[in-house]
């Protein structure tokens, strides 16, 4: 079969910058669609005149979105369990719950595409602030001061970029913080954690970057759904949360496969290595001695774990992206989610329509 339904991220940056959707190109799809065209021709090489025709009107995300909803993908990993026993929390109207005043103030600007903001454990006034383009800048809450700490080359293409910074609960002695950004490796979109370490953390204003040690990289088959978000929690692990990939409707299956990071909570020591790895597995993570997982993982069955912290209670609690009308908020637990608990071979998440709320 001389057909694929990826496409070189090369051809997804190309096209999507110079070409817009457009009536003509609508018309083909629709008439396609309408005559059962792509059942019709599945086989033969006609594919190849359609695939050039939406080229030159719509580019090649357009393309794939199109392919892989007919062709559909593989169904090799499905939820498992019962998943009647995941029941939300809440489910309603926004305007009977009880509401919160927030109010908002301007403390520094001067910055471009921000993804991610953190301040060193125990400081309120200095921060830093990742942009999506490669730069680690600083800032203060009370004067509008900003400085650039780091600037890394990155690829910034849809969700790509420098998306997650979080500091090593013992950054005022060690100095360390850790980043997650994306890359070109050996010719791939990989996903990068490493460790950094800041020459003087009680100054970050006039520090430098000393070393970077790689902690882990994953390969990204699609520009979105890298997720990005990097937290310690209160064990002092860290937990690092991947998308699925990428594209609309998962179609490499990877938020249902727990023999791979993407589409999971993976939960790190990263004070300790281990078999040629920058970090080692904690024992007590819930799947180490199960052979369904890979032995990072803390919950898996995740679209785009975008964000996540931990409250005052010590409770993990992840923002999941939707798709085109629902997103997640989810507590995520060592085999629970939420108030249902889920055998040992059960997924800790199901995929996110199982349990929609609708914003």
């Amino acid at each position: 079969m001389f057909f694929t339904i990826e496409f070189a991220p090369s051809c997804f940056i190309q096209i999507k910058s110079n070409i817009v959707q457009n009536p003509f190109s609508k018309s083909i799809v629709s008439f396609l669609r309408s005559k059962n065209v792509f059942q019709r021709i599945r086989k033969i090489s006609i594919y190849i005149l359609v695939s050039g025709a939406l080229v030159l009107t719509n580019g090649c995300e357009r393309i794939q979105n199109i392919l892989v909803e007919v062709l559909g993908a593989s169904d090799k990993y499905k939820a498992e369990g019962n998943t009647n026993l995941l029941q939300p929390i809440y489910s309603g109207k926004d305007e009977t719950k009880e509401k919160i005043s927030i109010s908002l103030k301007e403390v520094s600007a001067g910055f471009r595409q921000p993804t991610d903001i953190q301040f060193p454990p125990g400081e309120t006034e200095i921060f830093l602030i990742t942009e999506q383009k490669g730069k680690l800048r600083w800032g203060k809450v009370r004067k509008n001061e900003t400085g650039t700490l780091l600037t890394l080359n990155v690829l910034s293409v849809s969700e790509q970029g420098l998306l997650g910074l979080a500091f090593h609960p013992d950054f005022a002695k060690n100095g360390k913080l850790y980043l997650n950004y994306v890359l070109k490796v050996n010719g791939k979109d990989t996903s990068r954690v490493s460790e950094w370490v800041v020459s003087s953390p009680k100054d970050l204003v006039n520090s430098k970057i000393t070393s970077e040690r790689i902690i882990m990289e994953v390969i990204q088959p699609y520009p979105n759904h890298n997720a990005g978000q990097l937290a310690f929690g209160p064990d002092q692990h860290l937990y690092v949360g991947w998308g699925d990939g990428g594209w609309m409707g998962d179609p490499k299956k990877n938020g249902q496969n727990p023999k791979t990071f993407l589409g999971s909570m993976l939960r790190i020591d990263v004070n300790s290595t281990e078999n040629g790895k920058g970090y080692k597995v904690p024992q007590d993570n819930p799947f180490i001695k199960d052979s369904c997982c890979v032995p990072e993982t803390f919950a898996y069955g995740f679209r785009n774990p975008w964000r996540y912290s931990f409250d005052p209670k010590g409770r993990l609690i992840l923002a999941d992206v939707g798709q085109d009308l629902w997103e997640e908020i989810n507590i995520v637990e060592r085999g629970k989610i939420t108030d249902g608990t889920l055998g040992k071979r059960v997924i800790a998440l199901i995929r996110s329509r199982i349990v929609e709320k609708k914003v």
